[in-house]
């Protein structure tokens, strides 16, 4: 997570003698292959994937991936409400009614739906890990036909997970996406990845691709491979941007935000358990997702020329907020949250988390430690936003009111009854 002064170390939290006994879906499984290597063999694009004429005319329809997700949702919104365009979803569904629902599901549980909005929205069954995305023939040539620009948000996102487990999501469904964005022409691609991807190369504040990926979680890795594959789609004339946002909270005006966050998965540990081990001046700079939704649609409606570059976005907030802040937020919510030694959290949390899913993945995730610096340099990404009126919002107290409102609210946290702590 981001800091105004460096990186929070999640590793400082918790630190079990052993994992094995979780089992589960988080045990990593021993057989693969080293995922470095097995990221840079996926990182060289196909020789066949080569973009010809683009197309002339009017931004009319965008095709969406991950849509009925967290920043999907805020995506969907921004980009029918900004540019008034039709939004096309590939949505994993057994067909178009049950595709439709899952993104009106994933707008109202955001607080996003309106009628007005999904007019505008047209799902369509799909898959971003098998190939052509799911689509027959004639789908994919169609979409290929009508698509005016691509927002490739979708993925499998888990940073407990290993590399081998995400790589067909992941990675395969970024060359889907570059192979529709070359059959209908040269398609501009935006690629959402994640400034993770920048913390792990040598010089993390460069709105650049990094050269080589480091020792990594499998989520980073397969960030960094798609990137790596758009930037060769670029090289090749495909025009592309690469959005990098940071950690993402909900909606500055809401608070709606994703249930499978690490860090609100952590902040309900904290809250469930009522003990935090000393967190010194540590602080977290969250990005709201309304802004970064909205900076992506306002770059999908500029002019992508080909370069041969494709240019890299930091989406960031530089207004942190000290974590013990939101802590103290939690405490005027009810919840009595104690110091505790780091061994007693250690005890605590490994104890629940024999028995609940979320704890055991609050416990993995804790584990994952971010090296580098956060003063990400967002010059490129505020550039292509100058006189937009669109800017990143201070954090604040009453945002992180909103957040633990919302997720109250949902049952994401517990109520202190539900803890068995009186307020």
């Amino acid at each position: 997570m981001s800091t105004a002064r460096g990186r929070i170390r999640m590793g400082l939290l918790a630190r079990p003698k052993s994992l094995e006994e979780l089992g589960g879906p988080f045990r990593a499984d021993p057989r693969r292959s080293p995922p470095g290597d097995a990221a840079l063999a996926d990182a060289v694009l196909d020789a066949g994937v080569r973009p010809g004429a683009r197309r002339s005319g009017e931004l009319e329809t965008v095709l969406l991936t991950g849509a009925s997700g967290f920043l999907g949702a805020y995506l969907v919104h921004a980009l029918v409400s900004r540019l008034g365009v039709r939004v096309r979803c590939v949505v994993r569904a057994s067909g178009p009614v049950t595709a439709q629902g899952r993104v009106e599901a994933a707008l109202r549980r955001h607080r996003l739906w309106s009628e007005s909005i999904m007019r505008n929205v047209e799902a369509i069954p799909g898959d971003l890990s098998a190939p052509r995305l799911g689509l027959t023939a004639a789908q994919h040539d169609r979409l290929a036909e009508t698509t005016d620009a691509i927002v490739h948000n979708g993925a499998r996102v888990n940073h407990a997970e290993p590399y081998g487990r995400l790589r067909t999501a992941n990675v395969g469904g970024t060359v889907a996406i570059l192979r529709l964005a070359c059959r209908g022409g040269a398609t501009p691609v935006h690629f959402v990845s994640t400034t993770s991807v920048a913390a792990h190369e040598h010089n993390p504040v460069r709105e650049s691709v990094p050269s080589r990926p480091a020792v990594a979680d499998g989520y980073v890795l397969s960030k960094w491979v798609g990137e790596t594959l758009v930037s060769q789609a670029a090289a090749r004339g495909l025009p592309a941007v690469i959005h990098r946002p940071d950690r993402i909270c909900g909606g500055s005006t809401t608070g709606a935000t994703g249930t499978d966050d690490a860090f609100w998965t952590i902040i309900r540990a904290i809250a469930t358990l009522g003990v935090v081990p000393p967190l010194g001046d540590a602080a977290v700079s969250l990005v709201p997702a309304d802004y970064v939704a909205s900076a992506i649609a306002h770059t999908v409606g500029l002019p992508t020329p080909a370069t041969g570059h494709a240019p890299v976005h930091h989406l960031v907030n530089h207004s942190g907020i000290p974590l013990h802040a939101v802590l103290d937020r939690l405490r005027a919510n009810g919840f009595p949250i104690q110091i505790a030694s780091a061994e007693d959290f250690v005890a605590d949390l490994s104890a629940a988390a024999l028995t609940d899913m979320g704890m055991a993945r609050a416990l993995i995730l804790s584990q994952l430690a971010t090296p580098g610096e956060s003063q990400w340099d967002d010059v490129v990404a505020r550039g292509a936003l100058s006189d937009s009126g669109i800017a990143c919002p201070p954090m604040t107290l009453d945002l992180i009111d909103r957040h633990i409102d919302y997720l109250t609210e949902v049952g994401f946290l517990p109520t202190p009854t539900a803890c068995g702590i009186t307020a």
